[in-house]
């Protein structure tokens, strides 16, 4: 003990701090998640120009579709070089998917895009794509692509 704290309030104080601890400690629950349904949208190298598939983006419509949002990189997996913006949608909860539509394409510069997060405003049935542009540049640009008919068309 030091000073003038007794042998039992030293043993005290080491109690408290261990309930404390003990207290915080993270308890990870043992769990074994089912795959219920799996379904592969985008395969990388499978589809014409597109390299590498990344950056996926799932979200729901406000009425009720799910859409499915990807940076499909064109011809390397680095972050920089030209990209397409790829879509899918389903109507069905997910059995079946649209046909991939690219609807952002940058070119063929070296900047190139980047997804960024997909925001679903259900008052005015709104969903937009944030994205930036040109990575590489002194003065980037954050764009937003909309679809107002259910990701239909953007």
């Amino acid at each position: 003990h030091r000073g003038n704290i007794s042998p039992q309030a030293c043993t005290m104080r080491f109690l408290v701090v261990t309930v404390l601890l003990s207290a915080f400690q993270v308890v990870t629950p043992k769990v074994s998640p089912k795959l219920v349904h799996q379904k592969v949208l985008w395969r990388s190298g499978a589809e014409g120009e597109v390299y590498l598939y990344r950056t996926p983006l799932l979200t729901y419509t406000p009425r009720g579709s799910l859409i499915a949002i990807n940076g499909a990189r064109k011809y390397t997996k680095a972050d920089m070089g030209p990209k397409f913006i790829a879509v899918r949608r389903s109507t069905d909860k997910g059995e079946t998917w649209s046909p991939t539509a690219f609807v952002v394409d940058d070119g063929e510069g070296r900047a190139g895009l980047n997804v960024g997060s997909v925001i679903v405003d259900n008052v005015t049935d709104t969903m937009f794509v944030m994205f930036v542009y040109c990575e590489d540049c002194a003065q980037r640009s954050l764009l937003l692509i909309n679809s107002t008919d259910d990701g239909q068309t953007w």
